[in-house]
């Protein structure tokens, strides 16, 4: 019997292939890592784009540039000054944002009135993107050339107005309706909103809790709260039962069915009862009610009478 032949790759078709991966490799993670870095310019430019808005806009208004990157940062124009992708600085006219990976380059914007991006570092013909050298753009004939904006003190600027939605004066601060407020004002030197803390809540979590609150304080509701301590006429007040949140009638009286405390008995049923012009009944004073004799029934004026047998 011959033994069974296995089949294996040859040490040469091995090498064939790891020589094929190396130069994939080679072609096409260059151009991979060239997209990843030139995504990342889009937050430069969006950053700059920004900031070009905001200082343009103070030019306009005969206020001078700002010229430091943290007062950016405080008027949240900028989220902060170093970011994961670049270190933005200012420049008397413009702005310049340093790449922080491992790529050598710096996307300049030489001058806020022309608004146009320029690329200096030995790393800018790895990027997907044809920015012209800053030596190159400010050649251009159309290139509007950086000047500084500078207050005019016979011509004072005029207030600024906030943009965008006025923050919360007044948010609710418990589950029964408390509420706290602050102030809010507009900043008419940079156009931001303005808020102060907020006061404290206008009904604390104990009161809250209370059940006065549980049950309701409105008088318009005439709650049980309310049947219960400030009670009228016939009514007799009860004390308030904090653990059970309800009404405890005081002694010899019940709750009708309105929920105020009343006399157990109503004056007269009992003297009705055994002492009327009828037939005399059994007052039954645990249940308030008058209990006829055989041959007698209750009626409407509380006394028994004799059952008319036809």
């Amino acid at each position: 019997m011959s033994g069974n032949k296995r089949k294996a790759f040859t040490l040469t078709e091995l090498l064939v292939v790891v020589v094929v991966i190396g130069v994939l490799a080679a072609v096409v993670l260059p151009k991979y890592t060239k997209v990843i870095e030139t995504r990342k310019t889009t937050e430069a430019e969006n950053m700059m784009a920004a900031v070009r808005t905001e200082q343009e806009y103070r030019c306009a208004l005969d206020k001078p540039y700002i010229g430091e990157v943290d007062k950016l940062v405080t008027a949240h124009i900028l989220p902060s000054e170093n970011t994961k992708n670049f270190n933005y600085s200012l420049q008397s006219q413009g702005m310049m944002a340093e790449s922080s990976g491992k790529y050598n380059y710096t996307l300049q914007m030489p001058s806020y009135a022309d608004g146009r991006l320029c690329c200096d570092g030995e790393d800018c013909n790895k990027l997907n993107k044809n920015y012209p050298t800053c030596e190159e753009l400010i050649a251009k004939p159309d290139y509007q050339v950086a000047t500084e904006c500078k207050v005019d003190p016979s011509d004072p600027p005029g207030p600024k107005d906030c943009v965008g939605s006025k923050p919360s004066e007044r948010e609710v601060c418990s589950s029964c309706g408390g509420t706290h407020s602050r102030t809010v004002t507009c900043n008419h030197e940079n156009g931001q909103w303005q808020t102060g803390e907020w006061s404290a809540c206008s009904i604390t979590d104990e009161e809250c809790n209370s059940c006065e609150y549980k049950v309701g304080n409105d008088q318009d509701k005439n709650t049980e709260y309310l049947r219960c301590i400030d009670p009228d006429y016939y009514r007799y007040k009860g004390s308030w039962n904090e653990s059970t949140c309800s009404c405890d009638c005081p002694p010899e009286t019940v709750k009708d069915s309105e929920g105020y405390c009343v006399k157990k008995c109503q004056p007269g049923g009992k003297e009705r009862c055994e002492g009327g012009h009828g037939i005399s009944g059994e007052w039954d004073g645990e249940n308030c009610e008058c209990i006829c004799p055989p041959g007698s029934t209750l009626e409407n004026d509380g006394e028994c009478h004799q059952v008319c047998n036809n």
